[in-house]
């Protein structure tokens, strides 16, 4: 191996030398101007990871107010439905009481009065909170209001619920908007018999089930209907409502919401969540559209959070702990950099000697490989030479032996015998290790390339002959390995040529699949080996002259395979099946 070696000279400089007047007054400038580059930077930094943290800490309280804000309209839609379902238990239990059918089977009104009365305002209203009491005898008049036992007579005409009720003879529950506003409302038939007395119709106030909702999500919240619908209600309009685009909010959780929604610049009419800020105050929004009866969405809940303060407690947390760290950052930096010079000192020393250390290593490790590669060329080298040495003194031997055993057979003895054996297993393993030395030598020079499997295992397999049978299982769509093609193929041939000698069975079945990567071959059949099942060790293989096509073609293939990262093994585990199996890399 050639090395090339390039020396790289520091510059030294005695200590003295920085005690000169012009060159320090040069390092001093320099030094500063590094100072203040060092400083701006640092600053830089901790101002913008400053900057990323607030944005962080705010887009987790903005994630974290929407996450409440789902949670918020869950809990309301939960607590209006059970309110909605006590209250159809009640309006059931009312509709069968034997005193209040006779009364509206007899449309007697003060009966009537004197049975419901006494009902809501000491059973009902305290203890359930049911707002509304009120009967129905047909579809557009109101018959009586135990809640206002003064109204009855107007119209129920715009009232879709108590028509339905009417027409389907079947309970009826749901969010509408009566005469004074929205409500929780259950009309259910009263039936005497086979007879349609009228309805009995139980209400009771949403803002339970919004307080429910509020507390459990610590947000606050504001009521809101369409502003055409709010018209049509028979009440007076409060200071304290907040007209909005085209929505009208009548509600709110707490007085600071109406003032905080008022100066937030949202649209109701939009349901995305919103990030506001406004007079001073950032504020997350979202309006939930909630639909009455008729599937109309004319009520809408704005459901709110002030983020200002935790937006400055977290700012101010930030600054704090931004603010140490750069000071502290800074100062490091700072005094570091005043001490430049017996830090360079230091640097140019130690890095010096690590530099020449690795040099030194670094020659060591030439040397090392120089000196394996030398001696993989010597053994090569010597392997060759014994070969070429032994093999015509062998050769001659053999032929004299064989010679004088042919010329006169009385003559030789066991020992002659015994003699010409081992003449010819060593000359035997003489010619296998001189083409394992030849093989090696071209595996090492040879290049990978994609190769076509299947279609050689085809062609070697219609070489074979026709005993035993060979079939070919190979699956569409195989990927190709990387190998060389006319080592694989002798490889190949070695193999299945080594199962058709040396073993018994009638049908021999090369299959091909892939796994991990890989492309698994198997050649096996059924049956057992003749003799002793082949070896792929080169020490026991090689010379072994005494049985037929000893493996040195076998060796050939695991050396070919394995050079390319593959293996080749005996089929194991299996009884009654003899073969091999081989894997290469899929290209």
């Amino acid at each position: 191996m050639i090395t090339a070696e390039k020396t790289i000279a520091f510059p030294t400089r005695p200590e003295a030398g920085f005690d000169a007047v012009g060159e320090g007054r040069s390092l001093d400038r320099r030094q500063l101007i590094v100072a203040l580059v060092v400083a701006v930077v640092i600053v830089g930094g901790g101002v913008l990871a400053g900057v990323s943290q607030y944005a962080g800490a705010r887009y987790a309280l903005i994630h974290d107010a929407q996450t409440r804000a789902t949670r918020f309209e869950t809990i309301y839609r939960e607590a209006s439905e059970a309110r909605l379902q006590a209250i159809r238990l009640g309006a059931e239990i009312i509709a069968r009481d034997p005193s209040i059918v006779a009364a509206l089977m007899q449309r007697d009104r003060a009966e009537l009065a004197r049975r419901s009365v006494p009902l809501f305002e000491q059973v009902l209203k305290p203890r359930f909170a049911v707002t509304i009491l009120g009967f129905q005898v047909n579809a557009d008049v109101n018959f009586f209001r135990a809640h206002r036992p003064d109204l009855f007579g107007d119209s129920l005409a715009e009232r879709s619920m108590v028509s339905a009720v009417m027409k389907s003879r079947v309970p009826v529950a749901g969010l509408e908007i009566g005469r004074i506003g929205p409500e929780l409302r259950v009309i259910a038939p009263v039936i005497s018999g086979d007879t349609f007395a009228g309805n009995v119709e139980l209400g009771s106030s949403p803002w339970d089930a919004l307080q429910i909702a509020a507390q459990a999500t610590g947000l606050d919240f504001a009521f809101a209907l369409d502003r055409r619908t709010a018209e049509t209600l028979d009440r007076t309009r409060g200071a304290t409502e907040l007209t909005k685009n085209d929505v009208l909010y009548i509600r709110f959780s707490r007085p600071e919401v109406r003032d905080l929604l008022a100066e937030a610049p949202y649209s109701p009419a939009d349901a995305a969540p919103q990030a506001t800020r406004s007079g001073g105050h950032e504020l997350f929004v979202q309006t939930i559209p909630i639909e009455d009866v008729s599937r109309q969405p004319v009520i809408h809940i704005t459901v709110a959070e002030d983020l200002t303060g935790a937006l400055a407690e977290a700012r101010n947390r930030i600054l704090f702990y931004t603010t140490i760290a750069t000071t502290l950052l800074l100062a490091v930096i700072l005094v570091g950099l005043f001490q430049f010079r017996a830090l360079r000192a230091r640097l140019e020393r130690s890095f010096s000697g690590r530099l020449q250390e690795l040099r030194t290593k670094a020659r060591a490790y030439d040397q090392i490989s120089q000196s394996l590669h030398d001696l993989d060329a010597w053994k090569l080298g010597l392997l060759t030479e014994l070969v070429l040495l032994i093999r015509d003194p062998l050769t001659a031997v053999q032929g004299a032996i064989d010679r004088a055993m042919k010329d006169n057979p009385q003559a030789s003895g066991p020992a002659l015998a015994f003699a010409a054996t081992e003449i010819r297993r060593l000359n035997a393993a003489v010619d296998d290790q001189s083409t394992m030395l030849l093989m090696r030598d071209r595996l090492t020079r040879v290049e990978p390339e994609p190769v076509d499997l299947a279609s050689l295992a085809a062609e070697v397999t219609g070489e074979a002959g026709s005993a035993p049978a060979i079939q070919l299982a190979v699956p569409a769509g195989l990927p190709p390995v990387r190998c060389n093609a006319p080592l694989l193929r002798a490889a190949l041939r070695s193999i299945i040529q080594t199962v058709m000698k040396r073993s018994d069975a009638t049908v021999i079945v090369v299959a091909l699949k892939v796994e991990g990567g890989s492309v698994v071959g198997r050649v096996a059949g059924t049956g057992t080996w003749r003799g002793t099942p082949p070896s792929l060790d080169e020490v026991v293989t090689f010379g072994a002259a005494s049985e037929k096509d000893a493996g040195n073609p076998l060796i050939l293939a695991r050396l070919t395979l394995e050079q390319f990262n593959g293996s080749l093994s005996l089929l194991e585990g299996e009884p009654g099946r003899v073969g091999f199996q081989f894997d290469l890399k899929a290209a």
